[in-house]
């Protein structure tokens, strides 16, 4: 049964933004949206948009609800069609998007859940192994508030919330200095190759 289905009050609550109903439709349909986020899914043609790591599952898990939730995509639904693949569509559109900007939308032999493991060769672990040196070497030449987002965002693998928390500042602030930290990281790699 839908979350909607023979609710119509829910139905227009929902649409309205009220907590309540929010809070209703996120219970009823969390567990399905993070599933496919620690799962992963196949798009066909051989190409795996892979599980997201555990880490940062909640981070994601939280973005679908704020695009889904957000007052634009309450009120494009349109109450009629069932509201789980509407969802879930906007789960796996964000995923296929930040599977493209982080490159790990890969090719699958198989529809299975698990994410397929390429073998790496020598050549590709020397310069993983290089890339790791070169970005260690460019984060220690950042000021110590930036060398601290990034041990907390990315080597303890923290969520937004908990680093915002952490540094005493706002989300949208982590959001800003992930952009600060991947587009110094780029230029800073890109000049160094």
């Amino acid at each position: 049964m839908g979350v909607f289905e023979g609710d119509r009050a829910l139905l227009t609550d929902f649409r309205a933004g009220r907590r309540e109903a929010l809070t209703r439709v996120y219970l009823a349909t969390v567990d399905r949206v993070a599933e496919l986020v620690g799962c992963g899914f196949s798009l066909g043609d051989g190409v795996r948009v892979p599980p997201v790591r555990a880490a940062q599952q909640a981070d994601v898990i939280q973005e679908v609800y704020l695009r889904a939730f957000s007052e634009r995509a309450r009120l494009s639904y349109d109450g009629i069609s069932a509201f789980e693949p509407w969802l879930l569509t906007i789960a796996k559109n964000f995923m296929i998007d930040e599977g493209r900007k982080r490159g790990h939308v890969v090719p699958s032999g198989a529809a299975s859940h698990e994410p397929e493991v390429l073998p790496v060769s020598p050549e590709e672990e020397l310069d993983w192994r290089t890339l790791q040196q070169a970005t260690r070497g460019w984060v220690s030449s950042q000021s110590p508030e930036l060398q601290d987002f990034v041990r907390l965002r990315f080597t303890e693998e923290r969520s937004q919330a908990e680093v915002a928390s952490a540094l005493g500042v706002t989300r949208r602030k982590v959001r800003t200095l992930e952009e600060q930290v991947l587009a110094g990281l780029k230029e800073f790699l890109g000049k160094s190759r």
